[in-house]
């Protein structure tokens, strides 16, 4: 008996240390920051799969940002119509998601890169997407503003992504292109001039 209660008891410590943690990403400048950048917390052996980040407000990043754990990114939201000077986090260079089954959520993007698999943008707003890689798998848009291109690969090697539920804006009408064996529902397409001063809907798919 007392053999199985420690092997309990074992199991359960084991359990209690394996739990997902939380790490808040901001500038050192803010209190209680744990890490700087997406890239110092993927840096970190501190840092597991199925942790989450959560992006502080004065969060804005202008260099590179490499995520290469499978790990669940918060942002503060994102809102089109604030100015440079009101307090959201950002990222205004690339996002370059290596792992798969990562999940970015409510976060304003410049350029994302998928090279992996079952990566998910929830309620994001970004200028630019493609795939990177040629073996890559299914990627996943939901419920975003896409104000730029989505791609695959380029016209030799296409890609698979799930969009659904998003708002697409461009200048030119190859807006999604290099796709195959996509699913693409539920998107409003919209045609604007280079000035993004007029704007056509091009079609609801």
């Amino acid at each position: 008996m007392k053999r199985i209660l420690l092997s309990l008891l074992t199991l359960l410590v084991a359990v209690v240390g394996a739990e997902a943690k939380n790490w808040k990403i901001g500038p050192s400048s803010v209190t209680g920051m744990d890490f700087a950048s997406i890239n110092a917390a993927m840096s970190s052996s501190n840092v597991a799969v199925g942790d989450t980040l959560y992006l502080d407000q004065y969060y804005n990043e202008n260099s590179d940002q490499t995520v290469t754990k499978q790990v669940v990114i918060i942002g503060t939201g994102y809102d089109t119509s604030l100015s440079d000077e009101q307090v959201v986090a950002r990222l205004t260079s690339i996002l370059h998601l290596k792992a798969t089954n990562v999940k970015v959520m409510s976060v304003r993007l410049s350029d994302v890169y998928f090279y992996n698999d079952d990566c998910i943008l929830d309620r994001c707003y970004a200028t630019y997407i493609q795939t990177k890689s040629t073996t890559a798998g299914l990627n996943h848009i939901y419920s975003s503003y896409i104000l730029g291109r989505i791609r695959g690969y380029d016209a030799s090697n296409y890609s698979q992504m799930d969009i659904q539920n998003c708002f697409i804006c461009y200048q030119k009408d190859d807006m999604i292109s290099y796709l195959t064996s996509s699913i693409i529902k539920n998107n409003t397409i919209i045609l604007t001039d280079a000035y993004f001063s007029s704007y056509y809907c091009l079609a609801q798919i």
